[in-house]
This record gives structure tokens, sequence and C-alpha cells, in this order.
């Protein structure tokens, strides 16, 4: 995904909000923050910025971003080596009694993002 995009969105961090698409512009603000801080200046093979993420609550904020990102068209997915886009991805909700997490995966196999979505 373009880094404008996540420039844009981080826009909204830390602004007041009166609805509730201004209280989702806020939290997508500063999920595209931490995404924004996490962004190293190494290029990958297909040019794209690398991003260091930890797997702890912040690394979680910002893939749930990237997730939602993939989601609605506004990012793609360039597996290792290749300049192509995939066509589409597979998109799971797992539900435990416990816990739930949202997985993303190749067609043909291979999960490449998940995080918890939800924890009792």
């Amino acid at each position: 995904m373009p880094t404008t995009k996540l420039v844009e969105l981080s826009r909204h961090k830390g602004q007041p909000y009166q609805t509730e698409q201004e209280r989702l512009d806020l939290i997508a603000g500063n999920r595209a923050a931490l995404l924004l801080r996490a962004t190293t200046s190494d290029q990958d093979a297909s040019g794209c910025s690398v991003v260091s993420l930890d797997r702890g609550a912040h690394g979680t904020e910002a893939m749930f971003l990237v997730g939602t990102l993939i989601q609605s068209g506004q990012a793609v997915i360039l597996r290792d080596g290749s300049s192509q886009p995939e066509s589409s991805v597979v998109i799971h909700d797992h539900d435990g009694q416990m816990a739930g997490y949202r997985s993303f995966e190749f067609m043909d196999g291979g999960v490449f993002l998940s995080f918890p979505t939800w924890v009792s």
C-alpha cells in the first residue's frame, strides 16, 4: 500500500470525535501511526518498504489495519520474488472458547497474516 495512504490515515491520530465514523477514523489513524513508526528505510526486491513489527499489542494493532486495508482492496499482497499482486486471498475468522483470530491465506494455501480479533 502506498505510504501516502498511511500518512493520510494517521492525520486522524489523537483527534477528538463526535460520531462513530470519527471514532473509527481515530482508531485507524492510531494504527496507521504505529505502522509508519515500524516502517524501516529498507526495501524488498519489489521496492516495498520493510516493516518491523513486534507480536505485542502495538504489532497486533498495526496488523489489524493491514488486514482491513487488504480486505477493502487498498493494499495488495506480493509473494516473495513476485512483481504481480495476488488476485485474491482467503480470509478466515476463527472462533474458540477463549479467543478468536483472523487469518489471511493464499488461494493455494499458506497463511501470510494472522492476528487476534477478540479474547474473553
